[in-house]
C-alpha cells in the first residue's frame, strides 16, 4: 500500500469546419520551396476552426499507480464549443438522410480539442476542495484530531430548464435525472445599481439593487451505475474513500489534492439550463446563472495528490486497469463501512 497513508476506500461507491488556405504571393513561398514552417503558415484559420492543441487523454494514463500530476486535462470551454458546433449542423435541402448521417458520423471522428474527437473518451480535471462536495459534487473532508480524510463524489440531480439552447423556442428541451458536476464557474458581472422593486413597492420609486450574473460549466450524465449514494439527502453523504494521514502531510496534499473525470459523450451532447432570482422583502438582490453541460456518461472518476500524482482511489474499483490487475484490485478492495 501506500507509503503517506493507509488506505480505507468504501467500496460501496465501489471545422469542424473546413479550413480556407489563402495564399499571399509576397509572404509565401511556392509549395516546392518554402519550408513545413512556412507551408504552415500559408493556412489562415478562424479562431472557431482552429484545433485546440494539447496532451490527448488515453486510458493506458491509468494502467499505473500514478499520473502524471502536471496533466491539464481536457479543456472543458473548448471542448464545449466543438460540441456546440457539432450540434449545431442540420441536414441540408437536398441532402439525403443517409447522406446526413454519414456526415454527422464523420464529424464526431474529426479531431478537434487536444487530438481528441469527439468519440474519444474524454478526460476532465478538477481540484478537489474542502465542502466542494456540495458545490462542484467532488471534496474531501478532514479531521485534524483523528487524522481521518474523507473524499466526496455526491452529483446534484436538479432538473435542467433548457433556457439557454439555440432552438428552445421551438423544442424546450428539459432534462431530469442527470448526474450532475459544475466544474467551471466564472463571475460574469457584479454590480450596484437602482431599479425598481415589486416588494418594496414598484411606484415608489428606485431602490439599490445587487446584480450578480455566473456562468457555469460542467458535465450531467446518466445516472452513475457504480455511485452508491442516496442523492436526495445531502446530511447523508457517504464518503467514496477514507484514509488516514499525518496532519503535516494533509498541510501539504489536501489543497492540491485533484481528481480525473472520465465520459463519453452521448446525445443529445449538451444541455442548457438557467437560473434567476429576483429581489425578495428581505434582501434586493438579482441573481442570475447560466450553465451549459456536457451530457454522455461517466466512465470512472480517479482521485490522486496533486504532487506526486499517486492514485488514491479509483471509482469504480478496476477502473482504468490492465486486465491483468482488474481482478486482483477488486478482491483486495475493502468491505464497505
Amino acid at each position: 500500500m501506500k507509503k503517506w497513508f493507509l488506505l480505507a476506500a468504501t467500496s460501496a461507491l465501489a471545422g469542424m469546419g473546413t479550413a480556407q488556405a489563402t495564399q499571399v504571393a509576397e509572404q509565401v513561398k511556392s509549395p516546392s520551396s518554402a519550408t513545413p514552417q512556412e507551408q504552415k503558415s500559408a493556412v489562415l484559420h478562424r479562431p472557431w476552426e482552429r484545433k485546440v492543441e494539447g496532451e490527448k487523454f488515453s486510458m493506458e494514463m491509468l494502467d499505473s499507480d500514478r499520473l502524471d500530476p502536471a496533466y491539464p486535462g481536457l479543456p472543458l470551454g473548448a471542448v464545449i464549443e466543438a460540441v456546440k458546433k457539432f450540434v449545431r449542423e442540420k441536414k441540408g435541402e437536398f441532402e439525403s438522410t443517409a447522406d446526413y448521417k454519414r456526415r454527422m458520423a464523420a464529424a464526431l471522428n474529426e479531431k478537434v480539442v487536444a487530438d481528441s474527437s469527439l468519440n474519444d473518451a474524454l478526460a476532465f480535471v478538477v481540484s478537489v476542495k474542502k465542502d466542494g462536495a456540495y458545490s462542484v459534487g467532488i471534496g474531501y473532508d478532514f479531521n485534524a484530531d483523528t487524522g481521518k480524510v474523507k473524499l466526496y463524489v455526491f452529483p446534484r440531480t436538479r432538473d435542467l430548464n433548457g433556457i439557454g439552447a439555440p432552438d428552445y423556442d421551438i423544442n424546450k428541451p428539459s432534462y431530469k435525472g442527470l448526474d450532475q458536476f459544475d466544474l467551471s464557474s466564472k463571475l460574469n458581472s457584479k454590480g450596484r445599481y437602482k431599479g425598481r422593486s415589486t416588494y418594496r413597492g414598484y411606484y415608489r420609486g428606485y431602490y439599490p439593487i445587487e446584480e450578480t450574473y455566473t456562468s457555469t460549466m460542467g458535465v450531467a450524465v446518466n445516472r452513475i451505475p457504480f455511485l452508491d449514494i442516496d442523492r436526495g439527502y445531502t446530511q447523508y453523504i457517504k464518503p467514496a474513500f477514507q484514509f488516514t494521514l499525518e496532519n503535516a502531510v494533509a498541510a501539504k496534499e489536501l489543497p492540491v489534492l485533484k481528481a480525473m473525470i472520465v465520459m463519453q459523450l452521448a446525445s443529445p451532447y449538451i444541455a442548457y439550463d438557467y437560473e434567476s432570482s429576483d429581489s425578495t422583502p428581505q434582501q434586493i438582490d438579482v441573481t442570475t446563472t447560466d450553465r451549459v453541460f456536457l451530457t454522455g456518461n461517466i466512465l470512472g472518476i480517479v482521485f490522486y495528490s496533486g504532487i506526486t500524482g499517486e492514485i488514491l482511489g479509483r471509482l469504480p474499483a478496476s477502473f482504468g486497469l490492465p486486465a491483468a490487475r482488474q481482478a486482483t484490485n477488486e478482491r483486495s478492495a475493502p468491505a464497505a463501512q
